[in-house]
């Protein structure tokens, strides 16, 4: 799954690395612990050119009429079989670029988290939104990131990892055109990592440093073979 991740770019930084204008001003600076809930950049195209838009993390599902929490990830596996998303598959995709994200690696009584990122390169991972009626009358605009089976290299991490793609396929999904077959085969499967602190746990904490090697990283045995 995907519960934590990181966005270090500012909106303008943003803005230009992706080639993407804000719709609307975006609410909120550089995060560095986003959690389910927070409001975050999204990327989404029209005919024309790619937005952002700052959409509430949690998709809600369209029988519903209340802001309840939603859904934060949705199985690539089951897509098109969940009622929850598979309106929402071709008519609204989007990417959610993100510096990295977190996982934590489960250890005896412990858990260990870590940081996984491509460096020097945002991360688009693959998502669906929706704008929902509230009871209220007021309309809210939610997303979940979709998962994948984690590639070899950090299944040791956890079994699932967000569905990824580079900027050369960005318009593919923005615009539907990935077949079905090919979600998993043209995304991205290489990812760096290493072992943060523990401070990531607490949704208050937000600053720069979570994303940075642990300073007493726990030792563990990984077999990768």
């Amino acid at each position: 799954m995907c519960g934590r991740f990181a966005v270090a770019a500012s909106a303008a930084q943003l803005e230009e690395e992706l080639q993407a204008m804000w719709e609307r001003p975006n609410p909120a600076g550089p995060v560095y612990n986003a959690c389910p809930g927070s409001w975050l950049p999204v990327m989404t195209s029209d005919d024309y050119n790619w937005q952002l838009n700052a959409k509430r993390w949690g998709l809600i599902p369209p029988w519903e009429s209340q802001e309840i929490p939603g859904y934060i990830n949705a199985r690539v596996e089951t897509l098109h079989e969940k009622a929850a998303f598979k309106s929402y598959l071709k008519r609204q995709p989007c990417l959610i670029p993100a510096s990295g994200y977190y996982e934590w690696l489960t250890q005896d009584k412990n858990k260990v988290p870590f940081y996984l990122y491509q460096p020097d390169q945002l991360l688009l991972m693959a998502g669906i939104w929706n704008t929902i009626l509230l009871a209220n009358g007021s309309e809210i605009e939610t997303f979940a990131i979709i998962t994948r089976p984690a590639d070899r290299r950090i299944e040791f991490i956890h079994h699932r990892m967000p569905l990824i793609y580079s900027l050369d396929n960005a318009d593919s999904w923005l615009r539907g055109s990935i077949e079905r077959e090919d979600y998993i085969g043209r995304s991205v499967h290489k990812l760096d990592y290493h072992q943060v602190t523990p401070e990531v746990g607490k949704p208050d904490n937000n600053f720069p440093s979570l994303m940075e090697p642990s300073q007493n990283p726990m030792g563990f045995q990984v077999d990768l073979f």
